[in-house]
């Protein structure tokens, strides 16, 4: 049995947001204390691990954050939209992931100037 580190998949899954949703400035695999005003960008950040002993297989939950700026309020909901449905397509189609839970949204003030509409989705890896 093999035990993965979950910072393997966590890079792997941006990897495949970097590749197939080119709307994205940036994809960081942990939130920026600065970002500067950079939208959209996305953050891949750790969630809880499941380590299964047998079989052979590890699951590793990921929370996937859509970070747009509201300069425009309607520009932006529109946008977080495109972004989900390029994540869907993602998940539906990389490795093993799946939604593990309903995506949840919010407003953010970063950097103490720039006002961003996010939306968190929950995905799951199974990593063999």
């Amino acid at each position: 049995m093999t035990l993965y580190n979950r910072k393997t998949p966590r890079a792997a899954l941006a990897a495949a947001i970097t590749t197939n949703i080119t709307q994205l400035q940036s994809v960081f695999k942990s939130l920026p204390k600065k970002p500067a005003g950079v939208s959209p960008f996305c953050t891949v950040e750790s969630g809880p691990a499941t380590y299964q002993f047998s079989p052979d297989e590890n699951k590793f939950g990921f929370v996937v954050g859509m970070w747009v700026l509201r300069d425009d309020a309607d520009a932006a909901e529109d946008l977080l939209d495109d972004l989900a449905q390029d994540l869907a397509q993602v998940v539906d189609t990389w490795h093993t992931a799946t939604f593990s839970q309903e995506s949840q949204t919010d407003y953010a003030m970063l950097d103490g100037k720039y006002d961003y509409r996010v939306e968190w989705h929950f995905v799951t890896v199974e990593w063999e």
